[in-house]
C-alpha cells in the first residue's frame, strides 16, 4: 500500500532504480489532485526539474525572446537568436540590397498639408496636360496613342488562350463543367475574368505593344520589352499574357500577400 500523504502518480520507493536518471520532482495540481511529474530531470538541476517545468520553479531565469516573445532562459538566449524563426527572417530581409531602416517611417511634423498637395491626383487643366505629354511619350516611341474603343475586342492568340484555360480548369475539375467560375491549381480561370484579360490582352497588341518573342536570342534588331503590372494581384492577367503570347520579361508588382498566385505558373515559362 502506498503511504498516506505521498503525491499521487509517484511509484513505490522500492520500484526506483538507483541507475535511472533522476526524475522531475515537480508536483502537479490538477482538478484537486496532485501527481509528480516524474520525466527525465535536465543534468544538474537541483532539485531535479525537468525542462517543461524550468519556468514554473525557476521563473526569474526565463525572459521573453525581443524578437519572437518566446520565455527563455537568460543562459540559454544567445543560442536562441540564433535559431530564432521571426530574428532570422527580419535579418534575411535587412541583408537585401534594397533595404532602407524606416525609409517609409514618416515624419513627425505635424504639418502634412505639403505631404498630401504632393500625392494629389491630377484634375482639369493638369490632367489634360499629362494626358497631352503622355501622347507625346507615346508619338515618340512610335505608338499610336489613340483612345482604346470601348467596346471588348478579341486576338485569335487570345481567343486560343481562353479554350486552352477553359479546357484545363474543365479536366481539373473531373471534366464535369468545371469552369463555372472556379479557380484551379493548374491554370486560375474565371469566364468571365477571361474575357476582360483577352479584351485587354487584344487592345495591347493591336496597339503593337504586344508580339511573340524572337526565338533567336541573339536578335538585337528586335529587343523584347519587359511589362510591368502594378498593383498585380494574384497575377493572373500577367499569366494570360504568357498563356497568349508565350514567354515574355514580366515584373509584377503588389504590396499585399496573397495565397493562391499565379506566380508560380508562369515562372515554369517565363522571367519574372
Amino acid at each position: 500500500a502506498v503511504m498516506a500523504g505521498a503525491a499521487e502518480g509517484a511509484p513505490p520507493a522500492g520500484d526506483s532504480d538507483p541507475t535511472d536518471p533522476p526524475r522531475c520532482t515537480h508536483v502537479i495540481v490538477k482538478r484537486g489532485k496532485t501527481k509528480t511529474c516524474r520525466q527525465f530531470a535536465k543534468p544538474g538541476t537541483s532539485p531535479p526539474i525537468c525542462g517543461n517545468h524550468l519556468h514554473a520553479v525557476f521563473p526569474s531565469d526565463r525572459v521573453p525572446c525581443e524578437h519572437c516573445g518566446t520565455p527563455v532562459l537568460t543562459r540559454e538566449m544567445k543560442k536562441h537568436v540564433g535559431k530564432c524563426p521571426a530574428y532570422l527572417r527580419v535579418a534575411d530581409a535587412e541583408s537585401m540590397p534594397y533595404f532602407a531602416r524606416d525609409a517609409n517611417l514618416g515624419s513627425d511634423d505635424e504639418n502634412v498639408g505639403a505631404d498630401d498637395e504632393a500625392v494629389r491626383l491630377p484634375r482639369g487643366e493638369e490632367l489634360r496636360a499629362l494626358v497631352a505629354k503622355v501622347r507625346r511619350a507615346c508619338s515618340d516611341a512610335g505608338i499610336d496613342a489613340n483612345m482604346p474603343t470601348p467596346e471588348p475586342i478579341s486576338d485569335a492568340r487570345c481567343d486560343a488562350a481562353v479554350a486552352r484555360l477553359a479546357a484545363a480548369a474543365a479536366r481539373a475539375s473531373g471534366g464535369g463543367g468545371g469552369v463555372g467560375g472556379r479557380a484551379t491549381r493548374i491554370a486560375p480561370f474565371n469566364p468571365r475574368h477571361a474575357r476582360q484579360q483577352a479584351s485587354i490582352v487584344s487592345h495591347m497588341a493591336a496597339a503593337g505593344l504586344v508580339r511573340v518573342r524572337s526565338p533567336d536570342a541573339n536578335d538585337d534588331m528586335s529587343p523584347s520589352p519587359a511589362y510591368v503590372e502594378l498593383g498585380a494581384g494574384r497575377g493572373y492577367l500577367s499569366h494570360f499574357l504568357m498563356d497568349a503570347f508565350g514567354p515574355n520579361d514580366l515584373v509584377l508588382v503588389e504590396r499585399r500577400a496573397y495565397r493562391f498566385k499565379a506566380e508560380r505558373n508562369i515562372r515554369g515559362g517565363t522571367s519574372v
